[in-house]
């Protein structure tokens, strides 16, 4: 009898190693397997966020900018042509009726977790003197995850320079100061209120809070009487602290080329 209880505690202890065992390798295949999608995942919407050389190639041709009338033949909604020299910022800027459509929309107008550039749907672009222009921060400096370099004031100085290409004409622009807004506080969203001939008050908000300046330029000279009739552009995406603050990039809009 006492052997038979000695075989049936066996028996039961083989089956409860055999069961522990077999969850330790389901738990273990699951996490793997999670492990492994993120990462695939990760890879996938770093993907969606490169815009092929091809697209822009496809629309230059004997150009030295892109044609965005041929653009428009992919996505009507393609309005301009972003470059921040020598950085990842190049890329079709979109505009559409709201603010959420390219969150999650790329420029060939398909759904996109890495969504695409687009400008303030209440902007009349580049005829009020500020746009702002909207952009994820993604890893490996896609869409604006770059712009957190200019914390750097090294990294400015020798990143000055880009250009936006419309339909009609190609501009050049210069970059004036890098800044992180506290959207409970800022006004630079506020554009009902703050643009045509009242952005100097959304230029000295910038600047008193800038980490970094172009150092062609003072504070003082930036809020000075002279920059009023400045055109002015801002680059804005998500801040680390997503929740509560912006990273900005503050541009001017310079000479048609």
């Amino acid at each position: 009898m006492q052997k038979q209880n000695e075989r049936r505690i066996i028996i039961i202890q083989k089956i409860l190693d055999y069961f522990f065992n077999f969850t330790l390798l389901f738990v273990s295949i699951l996490f793997l397997s999670v492990g492994l999608y993120a990462v695939i995942d990760n890879r996938l919407v770093i993907k969606e966020a490169e815009i092929p050389d091809s697209f822009k190639k496809s629309a230059m041709a004997d150009r030295v900018y892109p044609n965005i009338n041929e653009l428009k033949k992919t996505n009507n909604e393609i309005i301009a042509w972003l470059t921040i020299d020598d950085t990842p910022v190049d890329y079709p800027i979109t505009q559409s009726k709201d603010n959420s459509k390219y969150l999650t929309t790329d420029y060939n107008n398909k759904h996109s977790i890495a969504g695409n550039p687009f400008v303030d749907y209440r902007n009349n672009f580049l005829k009020d003197d500020y746009t702002i222009i909207y952009g994820h921060r993604m890893n490996q400096k896609k869409m604006f995850g770059s712009i957190v370099e200019y914390a750097d004031a090294s990294f400015l100085q020798k990143h000055r320079t880009g250009t936006i290409t419309t339909a009609e004409n190609t501009f050049k622009l210069e970059v004036i100061a890098y800044s992180v807004e506290d959207i409970t506080k800022t006004k630079i969203y506020d554009l009902a209120n703050n643009r045509n001939d009242r952005n100097r008050e959304i230029l000295s908000s910038i600047i008193n809070h800038a980490t970094t300046i172009n150092g062609d330029y003072t504070k003082e000279e930036l809020q000075s009487e002279e920059v009023n009739s400045w055109q002015l552009m801002l680059l804005s995406t998500c801040d680390k602290d997503s929740r509560h603050y912006r990273d900005i990039l503050l541009l001017r809009i310079g000479d048609q080329i």
